[in-house]
């Protein structure tokens, strides 16, 4: 084993070290109440589970306020029962049961019915939305055109009635193949198939080493603190790249530390600008570069002025 490898090695096995620690300390019960994971957690149907999976997840945009009174508001026009309310639908049926002046930022009611409506057809012809990425040889092609083939197969097909709404349904359910991070749908499918803290792992038929990690701005901020990234924008390639230093701490589910991660930005332990008040109690800071750089500048002036 040459120095530079056992060198990554040694700092792998620090940072997987650090993240455990980090781990240790959250209060996961409280940390719930304002994680839209909540809204999967309370269904023990495995399809009430994906479909509560999948709303809280693609309306996870806006501060969490929104996004717990949204979602909130979603699972109770549905009902108990979301899987087979949605199974049994039909494109008009929404109109008397979502209120004209829903709103969630950028989407409507009208998109929100369709998004629905999509979630439904799929159960109805494929029995879940598990098999989406898994059925007809899809387990036989690289995970980014799975990913792709998971949104055409689930909004292939859009009634008259709300073909308006299909440009703006289709932010809910970005693609790789539109370069965007995918935030959202990573985030959906760490919660069924990834083992860690604040995770369903209810598909047993994906590979955990497949899945992406989720980058929002704090992930992307903490990742490139701690050198897993250089790039600025948080794009495919940047979540790809991201996840490929994480492997090296947790090769069998990447996204094992995402909860770590995020809860440190989230939390403002990570604030976006150096702290000296903030940074030197945080409990990565040997592992991070910015705080390595601002702690080096501090002592260099301190020595000028002596």
């Amino acid at each position: 084993m040459s120095a530079q490898t056992r060198s990554k090695t040694v700092s792998s096995s620090l940072t997987t070290d650090r993240l455990v620690a980090v781990e240790a300390t959250l209060d996961l019960a409280a940390r719930i109440k304002s994680d839209p994971v909540q809204f999967p957690l309370r269904y023990q149907n495995k399809l009430d589970q994906e479909v509560a999976g999948l709303i809280a997840s693609s309306f996870a945009y806006g501060n969490v306020k929104l996004i717990v009174n949204t979602v909130s508001q979603i699972l109770e026009f549905i009902g108990p029962r979301p899987s087979e309310t949605l199974k049994n639908l039909d494109p008009n049926f929404w109109k008397s049961r979502i209120p004209r002046g829903f709103k969630h930022r950028f989407n409507s009611a009208g998109d929100l019915s369709l998004f629905l409506y999509w979630i439904g057809l799929a159960l109805k012809n494929r029995g879940s939305l598990e098999t989406l990425l898994t059925d007809d040889g899809a387990e036989s092609l690289k995970f980014d055109v799975r990913l792709n083939l998971f949104i055409d197969r689930l909004t292939a097909h859009t009634p008259s009635s709300l073909l308006k709404h299909k440009k703006s349904a289709m932010f809910l359910l970005p693609k790789p193949s539109d370069g965007s991070a995918c935030k959202r749908l990573m985030l959906f499918l760490r919660w069924m198939v990834s083992s860690g803290p604040m995770n369903l792992g209810i598909w047993r038929s994906i590979d955990p080493r497949d899945l992406v990690i989720p980058v929002d701005t704090h992930i992307l901020r903490i990742s490139q603190n701690l050198g897993f990234t250089k790039r600025k924008v948080a794009d495919w390639k940047t979540a790809l790249e991201i996840t490929d230093h994480l492997k090296r701490l947790t090769p069998e589910d990447p996204t094992r530390f995402d909860f770590a991660l995020c809860h440190i930005g989230i939390s403002q332990a990570c604030p976006s600008r150096y702290s000296s008040k903030v940074c030197v109690s945080c409990r990565i800071n040997d592992l991070c570069l910015k705080y390595r750089r601002s702690e080096t500048k501090q002592l260099t002036r301190i020595a000028e002025l002596r």
